[in-house]
């Protein structure tokens, strides 16, 4: 049997899912495509318009901005629907949430940042990509993002308090 805050917060997070999914697949595909200059030669770290502009700040903003977000609205779900606060009057929230957000954003660049560099050492010196792949990848990394950094904040704070 589901109790009331379950159906509420299971709600909550396939609005969230589908809003952020769809957003972030258009605008993190659709921006990069316009913007490369040749889209036939896109290089990685190279140009005036390389795929790092893109993907690198996409690696610390959207972690970040999701995180934050979904972890202030699912906090407020969970005591709008609950007889007693989440958390005590002395505990930190914001310091829990930048920390959690900033934390999500470090780990993201480090690793995106890591693949690309390992990825612009294996190939060949003056090797790019096709604009419209590029997109593409860029759009389905920012979906994958945006569903990872919607589900942990959820889980996160579910597993503080357990709904």
């Amino acid at each position: 049997m589901e109790l009331a805050g379950e159906h509420f917060l299971k709600k909550f997070t396939k609005k969230q899912l589908l809003i952020s999914i769809i957003s972030n697949v258009i605008i993190n595909g659709i921006v990069p495509y316009f913007n490369f200059d040749d889209r036939h030669a896109v290089h990685l770290f190279r140009g005036a318009h390389p795929l790092a502009r893109f993907v690198l700040p996409m690696a610390v903003f959207l972690p970040f901005f999701i995180t934050l977000d979904i972890s202030k609205k699912t906090i407020a779900l969970i005591e709008q629907h609950t007889s007693c606060m989440l958390f005590s009057p002395h505990f930190p929230k914001n310091k829990f949430l930048f920390r959690t957000a900033g934390l999500n954003a470090t780990i993201t660049l480090s690793v995106i940042l890591c693949l690309m560099l390992a990825l612009h050492a294996s190939l060949p010196p003056d090797y790019s990509f096709d604009g419209l792949f590029l997109s593409i990848v860029s759009g389905l990394l920012g979906g994958a993002m945006a569903v990872i950094f919607v589900l942990q904040p959820i889980n996160k704070v579910k597993k503080l308090y357990p709904v």
